[in-house]
């Protein structure tokens, strides 16, 4: 999920500019406060710069990746009704970078159903056909869906006479590799599980270190158990 961003726009004189600046304020202005909830730290500037020279791509070009950005899933796109509501499918535009003679657009799809992924993968490449962009699908990984397997079941107990207190499962939606090692070993119990981390992938990732010593207690004490 992209951090930041920047774009560059061309108009035919300053005035033109002027007004289209005023313009991206109030959006921002509007967008600022839908985010404020869940994304307080949103911030957004409009400068111009007269005289610049620059590489604009054709009006039709232009046009087709504004429908694109537009119309490419973001965000949640379905949820599991059946358990906690926890999302299930979802997508993100992750990367809109532009060359001399190409525009790339990197959406990140997940879910945690292949069924469901491939649905949405067919939903992409009609949306780049009709749209015509060349769609490509790489660095897959299959789906992981939450099951009510054994490992879960000794780590509650490990942690539950370590620490005095219960531990709490739960099923998240992110990337993981748990999916290609569940598909490549038939049968394996795989679980997601470590100390508590925050703003994960970001300049600003840290640990809690009294998390990870407690953590270590805790993944020794689960493999006794399961080699006993």
């Amino acid at each position: 999920i992209n951090r930041e961003c920047k774009a560059v726009l061309v108009y035919a004189d300053h005035a033109a500019a002027e007004a289209a600046a005023q313009i991206a304020k109030d959006i921002i202005a509007d967008v600022t406060a839908e985010l404020e909830v869940f994304d307080p730290g949103f911030t957004c500037t409009v400068e111009i710069a007269d005289d610049a020279e620059v590489e604009a791509m054709d009006q039709k070009s232009a046009l087709a990746l504004i429908r694109a950005l537009r119309l490419a899933p973001n965000g949640v796109i379905r949820r599991n009704v059946a358990t906690d509501g926890s999302v299930e499918v979802s997508s993100n535009i992750g990367v809109v970078a532009t060359s001399d003679d190409q525009v790339k657009i990197m959406l990140s799809p997940r879910s945690s159903i292949t069924s469901l992924q491939n649905e949405f993968k067919d939903r992409l490449q009609m949306l780049a056909d009709v749209l015509g962009f060349d769609a490509k699908f790489e660095f897959e990984y299959p789906g992981w869906s939450y099951a009510d397997i054994a490992g879960p079941r000794v780590f509650v107990e490990s942690y539950r006479e370590l620490f005095g207190s219960e531990l709490r499962i739960e099923s998240i939606h992110a990337g993981l590799e748990c999916g290609l090692f569940a598909e490549a070993l038939h049968g394996l119990d795989a679980i997601a599980v470590g100390p508590t981390l925050s703003d994960v992938h970001t300049p600003d990732e840290s640990m809690e270190l009294a998390s990870a010593e407690r953590f270590y207690e805790l993944l020794i004490d689960v493999l006794k158990r399961l080699a006993a």
